[in-house]
This record gives C-alpha cells, sequence and structure tokens, in this order.
C-alpha cells in the first residue's frame, strides 16, 4: 500500500559555503532513501523572483510540504508571502519540534 508522499524542498544557502553545500547534499541524499519522501534543492529563497522557477515549483507542490532554509522561520514565512505562496505553515527552528 502506497503512503502519502511528502515533499521536502531544500533552500540552499547564500554563497557557496562548502559546509553548507556538503550538509544541504547529506540531507538529500539522506531523504532520497526514503520511499515515502520527495526531494527538490531550490536556489536560497532571497534569490527567487515571482515567476523564478524555484517560486514555480514551490506553487506547484500538492499536500504537504517541508521547507528546509537557513532563514528563521518567520523570515522564511514573510518572503513566501511576499510571493503569493500562501501555506498554512508552522515554524519549526532549532530546539521546536512540530507537533
Amino acid at each position: 500500500m502506497a503512503g502519502k508522499k511528502v515533499t521536502v524542498v531544500i533552500a540552499q544557502s547564500p554563497g557557496k559555503n562548502p559546509t553548507k553545500r556538503q550538509l544541504e547534499e547529506n540531507i538529500a541524499a539522506a531523504l532520497l532513501l526514503e520511499p515515502e519522501v520527495e526531494v527538490s534543492l531550490i536556489p536560497h529563497l532571497n534569490d527567487l523572483t515571482p515567476d523564478h522557477s524555484g517560486m514555480l515549483f514551490l506553487k506547484s507542490v500538492r499536500g504537504d510540504m517541508l521547507l528546509l532554509s537557513w532563514l528563521f522561520p518567520r523570515a522564511a514565512r514573510w518572503i513566501l508571502d511576499r510571493d503569493l505562496l500562501r501555506r498554512s505553515a508552522r515554524p519549526v527552528g532549532p530546539g521546536r519540534v512540530p507537533r
């Protein structure tokens, strides 16, 4: 029986910090092995314009989505709201676990 898939979107760090890029790649690689997870990498949220393919992808996601970003949760939400991508979201940050 196929379960419901969740889309995990990794918004890359600004710049080309090799440590951060390696962490992003490690997370993506680990998630690719999970059958109930779809993974996508997009540029940093600040680099997305309303017509950027990354933003168009975010707008096309149906169902549950988990966005991993280097931004604080509130800042990420503001960027998504600015570009009219409003979703029911619960911010999760360091030390906070969704319920």
